[in-house]
């Protein structure tokens, strides 16, 4: 699913088989679902290097999940319930985590 056209180009796909990064099980804890969302993530961009991966949300839970591993996370002003979501409504939180 095309979320936004271009500039930069954002799409989103459901991988229901991926599961969470057996190398970050010491950074995060796969029995809460923001650290198994952001461990999705990771493990998803180990797989396919070729594209770039962040977490989009307004939960500020896999935002601080994100801070401890290499993962982009992008905060969302507000809420909306279209799938539509125009460029100026998220805020780039990069927590890229650096050391």
């Amino acid at each position: 699913m095309v979320i936004h056209e271009a500039d930069p180009r954002v799409t989103m796909m459901l991988a229901i088989n991926m599961r969470p990064d057996p190398q970050l099980e010491n950074s995060l804890d796969y029995s809460e679902r923001d650290d198994q969302l952001v461990g999705i993530a990771s493990a998803y961009s180990n797989n396919f290097t070729d594209t770039e991966v962040s977490v989009l949300t307004y939960d500020t839970g896999p935002m601080l999940s994100a801070k401890n591993v290499p993962i982009f996370c992008f905060l969302r002003k507000k809420r909306r319930l279209s799938g539509d979501i125009p460029a100026d409504e998220w805020t780039n939180k990069r927590l890229l985590h650096v050391g």
